[in-house]
């Protein structure tokens, strides 16, 4: 019995099963990693691995080389068909880029008492090419790869020159050689979906030169060929 104040007579509560909680959640973490193994078998199984051709697309950041000077870098946004064989990749892609223009006007002195105004628009491409690459696995889920793209290019662009002479417009329409070697490693998500990420080295030779240049010849005519540096991350998924 209880001698001394109501207090006292409260039993005390008996400590946590805490050897029982461990074992209980070691036990539970056991049949967690005997079963995730066979889920994921199981789950391969019910996606089996495509290995004959796939979809890509994928964004990269491009910044034009010096020849393009006087515009901005740009996204590229590109998607195309892909073909597998044992170590390598061909595909069809088509990409299109846009720059803008640092400055839209350009005002340059001519002499004391007169200047040129060059006006920019846009500088925008749409790109159907081949590519091809060599693949080389370099661990069990990732792929390390290099190769080419090759193709034609369709550029929109001009240039308005004033000055108190003329008054020209430098633009249209022009067709573009485009080649673009590259480099990048692909890392596999699951049995299709995969993503890689990658950097080309872009040239564009120009057939359609901008080269109505007025008497004066201070205008700053658009290049016959350019080159830019793009990086980027692309998403594969295979059929």
């Amino acid at each position: 019995m209880c001698q001394l104040t109501p207090i006292n007579c409260i039993p005390r509560k008996s400590p946590a099963p805490v050897k029982f909680l461990t074992n209980h959640y070691l036990l539970s973490l056991l049949i967690l990693m005997i079963a995730l193994p066979a889920l994921k078998a199981r789950a391969q199984d019910f996606f089996p691995e495509q290995k004959d051709y796939a979809v890509r697309v994928s964004a990269d950041f491009e910044r034009p080389g010096k020849d393009l000077e006087n515009y901005k870098a740009a996204v590229v946004y590109s998607t195309g068909f892909l073909k597998f064989f044992d170590d390598f990749t061909l595909g069809i892609n088509m990409a299109y880029r846009e720059f803008a223009p640092k400055a839209q006007m350009i005002v340059q002195q001519i002499d004391a008492g007169h200047q040129s105004v060059s006006t920019y628009s846009n500088y925008s491409t749409f790109l159907f090419y081949l590519s091809g690459v060599y693949n080389y696995p370099f661990t069990e889920r990732v792929t390390l790869f290099g190769g080419l793209n090759a193709g034609l290019g369709y550029n929109t662009s001009g240039i308005n020159y004033r000055d108190d002479n003329s008054d020209v417009y430098l633009g249209g329409d022009t067709k573009q050689a485009y080649f673009a070697p590259k480099l990048g490693a692909g890392f596999a998500l699951n049995n299709n979906v995969s993503i890689d990420i990658h950097a080309c080295y872009n040239i564009f030779m120009q057939s359609g030169n901008l080269n109505n240049i007025p008497a004066s010849g201070n205008t700053a005519v658009l290049p016959s060929g350019y080159s830019s540096i793009s990086t980027g991350i692309g998403m594969v998924f295979k059929f």
